[in-house]
């Protein structure tokens, strides 16, 4: 004991271990939810106009809530697509001014519906376009991107471009299939981004949309492309093991820049649960589990863990506004959730004097107490007083007070 003392009093004078470093540490708690309407089946996907948020079911269309006051979410009324029965099942959807698109797999259609929502009592159907299954909908200009598949959305075979400058004359421009199993894409100017799965991270070129070409590629053994989010020209990539951040100004070429990996993956590293979004220099993934990560991305070759928060189902999708966070919480009833992602933790834990000041007299009192067996020093909270309890002591002293 007396050379931990010692080793305590050389590191308190030295100013302390850089465990942690300058990283921000963050406590994300859930502040609202709300159950979801329509035929509960678990919700799905969620999307954010201004203080709107759409979040779409299986069964039931899209939910639409009033989320002016994050930790009251009002539900304000329900989308859904007018089309051909006698079963719907809605794939995705996307919101662009006032037009929405859903895409539908029902047993009467198969395709691309587009409604006027301006009045949600009375939602105007726009167009439909029969098409087969489609999910995963975003919109560039007067294009309509999606990712299709088969098999009840099992397998996603690739990419489909239509036009919808008339959302009432939709039409089909071309449909592409990537050399994987397409997870997520993002779309930003004249390029698409891929994340597709084991075949990796690709880039293509969509100026002509009638003739997609594929420019550059990224894949690594172990690497399996899950979801992507594109920040001018860095590219986002979540894994099964981690995240990968990407320069893709030579789209020819993207050059891997950063990655962080998961602490805690799931065992199989399954692309279900990596959902990823960020928000400036943060990076907010889904570890695979029920566990979504916070991460500073400040520095992109030494990003570090700032927090996380742990749900009881497997969010199947989530976004990030304003360090608000959106989440469609699965199979769960409360399938809509909402969480504040910027609630700092407390990172003055080793003032045990209470002055808000970290400095040798905290040192002396923790050194006291440790000592005594006083619980005040068991850092581990394991009910033994050790050279572990000093080593947290180290790194939260270290770490400062925010």
């Amino acid at each position: 004991m007396k050379n931990l003392i010692s080793f305590v009093l050389t590191v308190g004078m030295l100013g302390g271990l850089a465990i942690g470093g300058d990283t921000p540490c963050v406590s994300p708690e859930i502040v609202g939810s709300h159950d979801i309407g329509g035929l509960q089946f678990g919700s799905f996907e969620v999307s954010l106009d201004g203080t709107t948020a759409f979040v779409f079911t299986l069964l039931g269309g899209i939910d639409v809530f009033d989320v002016s006051d994050p930790s009251d979410p009002v539900s304000v009324g329900f989308i859904y697509p007018q089309v051909d029965g006698p079963y719907v099942f809605t794939t995705g959807h996307l919101v662009q001014d006032t037009t929405v698109y859903i895409a539908v797999d029902g047993f009467g259609f198969q395709g691309i519906w587009a409604g006027d929502f301006r009045d949600l009592s009375s939602v105007v159907t726009h167009g439909t376009i029969r098409v087969g299954e489609n999910g995963k909908l975003k919109v560039e200009g007067d294009r309509l991107y999606t990712r299709y598949g088969g098999l009840g959305g099992l397998d996603f075979f690739g990419f489909r471009i239509f036009d919808v400058g008339d959302p009432g004359a939709m039409s089909l421009v071309s449909e592409t299939m990537t050399s994987g199993m397409l997870f997520d894409y993002e779309v930003a100017g004249t390029m698409l981004y891929a994340a597709d799965g084991d075949s990796g991270f690709e880039i293509w070129d969509v100026k002509d949309a009638a003739n997609p070409r594929l420019m550059g590629v990224y894949n690594d053994p172990g690497f399996q492309a899950r979801e992507i989010v594109i920040v001018g020209t860095t590219a986002y990539v979540s894994s099964g093991q981690g995240v990968y951040v990407f320069d893709v100004v030579d789209p020819m070429s993207p050059a891997l820049v950063g990655s962080f990996v998961i602490p805690n993956p799931s065992a199989d590293g399954a692309g279900v649960g990596n959902s990823l979004s960020v928000e400036g220099d943060v990076v907010y993934v889904m570890n695979g589990l029920s566990e979504m990560l916070v991460i500073d991305a400040r520095n992109l070759s030494s990003m570090g863990l700032m927090g996380s928060l742990l749900f009881e189902d497997t969010p199947a999708d989530f976004m990030v506004d304003g360090g608000i966070g959106y989440f469609a919480n699965g199979t769960l009833s409360e399938g809509f959730l909402v969480a504040d992602l910027s609630i700092p933790c407390n990172t003055c834990l080793a003032d045990l004097t209470g002055d808000g000041v970290l400095d040798f007299f905290d040192i002396s009192a923790f050194l006291t107490a440790l000592a005594a067996g006083d619980p005040v020093a068991d850092f581990t909270g394991d009910g033994s007083f050790d050279f572990f309890d000093i080593s947290v002591f180290l790194g939260d002293f270290s770490f400062g007070c925010l």
